[in-house]
């Protein structure tokens, strides 16, 4: 069974999470971790790995329209990919092609360029917000555009972090925080940056960093809400640990693809089919097998 007839044969399709959403999010998930192995296995092509933040990174955006501005921490080629590059684009880098060859498809907003880390962008973000709320004001816009920055916890002290958070609620910015997951194997903690932005009056919501389904669903309502004027959020993205148990490794991309096998999405020849093209285009010998659930 086909993806395609997974979805026609559906009797009900849940119109916050569409099926052929899901299918789109899967493949930009799945062609994020592998163009990054790819790029890893190069000598000379230093990146940071977005490897393990494929939810966090890819959710958030895929709805973003071309108005819409998106700001990322993460710096390489992989995520050139993530934000419009073509992946032959990424590999050949320097060469002329011939076609613009194969994207991401996560979303379709305009990339803002600024200093991966620290105070300042931080603060550049809220002033990009800013214009963006100025623009929607002129135009009458009914549904304004919105900024979508990703940031980690480190990049400001928590005080710091508080004046700005404080600045997008003042001012009602629509401006969405991704807070990525902190290195190491234990990740964040849990509500740390959320419990900051609730005394700022933001919303402050921590969601499963592996859980790509539930951190589409906060971003969209969040930025549903800031089109509107009703302004910002933050989104922490945390590894959840349950007290007295150990930690287990989790996959994000595993994880979405149980849940559309579960609900006939996508099959499993679907999935593997997806992985096996996409590694053909960019020349890896090896790619991801999705077990059944």
């Amino acid at each position: 069974m086909t993806a395609n007839r997974a979805a026609e044969s559906n009797d009900y399709e849940n119109p916050l999470m569409p099926n052929g959403r899901l299918r789109q999010m899967y493949a930009a998930m799945l062609r994020l971790r592998m163009l990054a192995g790819r790029i890893g296995s190069q000598p000379r092509r230093a990146a940071a790995s977005p490897v393990g933040m494929e939810a966090c990174l890819v959710a958030p955006a895929i709805d973003l329209e071309a108005e819409d501005l998106i700001c990322d921490t993460l710096e390489g080629g992989a995520i050139d990919f993530l934000r419009g590059r073509s992946a032959e684009q990424v590999l050949t880098s320097g060469r002329r092609l011939r076609s613009s060859g194969t994207l991401a498809e996560c979303g379709a907003a305009t990339r803002l360029i600024a200093a991966t880390g620290g105070t300042e962008r931080l603060w550049m973000a809220a002033g990009a917000a800013a214009a963006l709320k100025a623009s929607s004001l002129r135009t009458q816009a009914k549904d304004g555009a919105v900024l979508v920055c990703y940031a980690r916890r480190s990049d400001a002290q928590p005080s710091s972090w508080a004046r700005v958070l404080q600045q997008v609620s003042a001012q009602k910015l629509p401006l969405l925080f991704i807070l990525l997951p902190e290195h190491g194997p234990q990740g964040s903690r849990t509500g740390r940056m959320s419990a900051i932005a609730l005394r700022s009056r933001v919303p402050g919501i921590p969601v499963d960093q592996d859980d790509a389904v539930a951190i589409y669903r906060v971003a969209q309502e969040a930025i549903g809400h800031a089109r509107i004027g009703g302004g910002g959020a933050l989104i922490e993205c945390v590894r959840y640990a349950i007290e007295g148990q150990k930690q287990q490794p989790a996959d994000a991309i595993q994880i979405l693809a149980e849940y559309m096998l579960h609900r006939k999405v996508g099959d499993k020849r679907w999935m593997e089919a997806e992985a096996k093209s996409f590694g053909r285009r960019i020349g890896l010998r090896r790619v991801p097998v999705t077990r059944q659930a």
